[in-house]
């Protein structure tokens, strides 16, 4: 076969080729509707809505004859001969004043009724209408549903799915505090024996599994005012990191924790004395244990407002002394409280 006669065929072959796919890509999913043989205005305008609805959601619409025998058979048989996912057909109720709306839903192999009141007045072919819709939404609901471990899960085509998306519950919100979370906020700590409180950043990293937590804390420098005598004067730094365990509820939108923990404290001292005393720079390393408790409030999917209040102890406990007199200690106890953000990873 010469190249040119190979390049014709190519030629021919490649738009055909493309065109099939392209149909393949493009193909609608098919709702059979079953055609009403009764006279009635209010099913005939009614079936109309159906169709103008299902195909304006992008669906291609076949329309059967009424097949003979009861109701839930011509449902159930239209999917062979239509290849339709779904079938929906409305009969006229014995009594006139309701209709049947039968849905045979063909990928979950589940066949649902429902009799709505017609009514007389000109809004009975919208109602109709949209409450076979409804039907045949919340019949697909069952497909977008996790199945159990023991059943093969169902599936749809996508323009099933984006159909009845609307109509599925929302997402459930990502827990906050399960995984590994880090939190930023401020602290101040008050010294009960007369070192006053003392004001710096924190910052924490969590991880949680069910309501159980581990997180590390590290604060500081906490600063505070300067402490006075008449012999002279003195400024405390403080800074702590501690390892605590705990229990947490999730926030939904509030939520509330507590917590145990122990770790290391230091408290630096700078000292200007009155002559002729003089002034020294010391550090005091205590062992620290604490608890507390707090709250939270979620403001968006992984991000949570924290509030806490703690009780710090102290051994030994650091003293500060000017001209040999006590003018303030931490930790007999320590308490403190706590605003910030904890944002999960």
């Amino acid at each position: 076969m010469s190249r040119r006669l190979c390049a014709a065929i190519l030629l021919v072959t490649l738009p055909v080729a493309l065109e099939t796919s392209g149909q393949a890509d493009g193909a609608r999913s098919r709702v059979a509707l079953v055609r009403s043989s009764s006279s009635d205005p209010v099913l005939r305008e009614a079936s109309t809505r159906v169709r103008a609805e299902l195909i304006d959601a992008g669906f291609e619409v076949v329309e059967v004859d009424r097949a003979p025998g009861d109701p839930r058979s011509e449902v159930e048989d239209a999917a062979p001969t239509t290849t339709s996912f779904a079938t929906v057909a409305m009969n006229r109720a014995p009594n006139g004043a309701f209709a049947d709306v039968w849905i045979s839903d063909h990928l979950t192999g589940k066949t649902v009724v429902r009799r709505i009141e017609v009514g007389a007045g000109p809004n009975a072919t919208a109602v109709l209408a949209i409450r076979a819709l409804e039907l045949l939404r919340a019949s697909l609901l069952e497909v977008a549903a996790k199945a159990p471990p023991s059943e093969p899960p169902m599936s749809a085509p996508n323009d099933v799915m984006k159909w009845i998306a609307p109509a599925l519950p929302p997402a459930p919100a990502a827990p906050v505090l399960q995984g590994s979370a880090l939190g930023l906020g401020a602290l101040a700590l008050h010294g009960l024996s007369g070192i006053g409180i003392a004001v710096g950043p924190t910052a924490s990293f969590s991880h949680g599994v069910g309501p159980w937590f581990a997180r590390v804390t590290l604060a500081g420098p906490l600063l505070g005012p300067e402490l006075h005598a008449a012999a002279g004067s003195a400024t405390v730094r403080q800074e702590l990191a501690a390892g605590a365990v705990g229990w947490a509820s999730e926030p939904k939108p509030l939520g509330v924790y507590a917590w145990v923990g122990a770790g290391g404290f230091d408290l630096h001292t700078d000292g200007s004395a009155v002559a002729p005393n003089r002034g020294f720079s010391r550090d005091v390393v205590s062992f620290l244990w604490t608890a507390g408790v707090g709250g939270l409030a979620r403001v968006g999917p992984r991000i949570a407002l924290t509030a806490d209040l703690t009780a710090v102890f102290l051994d030994p406990q650091p003293i500060v002394v000017i001209a040999g007199k006590d003018a303030g200690s931490a930790g007999a106890p320590s308490v403190g409280g706590a605003l910030g953000v904890l944002v999960g990873l």
